[in-house]
């Protein structure tokens, strides 16, 4: 009796994990757009091309898709009740948005 109780708090605790988890997926992925449609309107310029700004803001709105995909698996395993593949999907999305964010236009260019 007492080890059934013990296991339900375990998976109690996982699940409000998970959903703290992919809350802040979720308002990470929103605060990409956000940048995104922010830096480019920032520069709003007739002194700096179109392109140049799409090339500078792009960055926000790759790493948010990437980054999303790997949240849609997470909550895919959220559904499934697989609570760790849950958190620890949802922490490779939260890495890879910031990976992608601040080293992969510091490679390509």
């Amino acid at each position: 009796m007492n080890q059934e109780i013990k296991n339900k708090t375990i998976a109690s605790k996982l699940e409000w994990g998970c959903r703290i988890m992919l809350t802040v997926c979720v308002i990470r992925l929103l605060s990409g757009y956000i940048m995104f449609i922010q830096t480019y309107r920032q520069f709003v310029s007739p002194l700096i091309p179109k392109s140049l700004t799409y090339e500078i803001s792009v960055w926000y709105i790759q790493a948010s898709l990437i980054s999303g995909l790997i949240f849609i698996v997470a909550l895919w395993a959220y559904f499934f009740r697989k609570a760790i593949p849950c958190l620890i999907l949802s922490g490779v999305s939260l890495l890879a948005y910031e990976i992608l964010v601040r080293y992969l236009p510091k490679l390509v260019f």
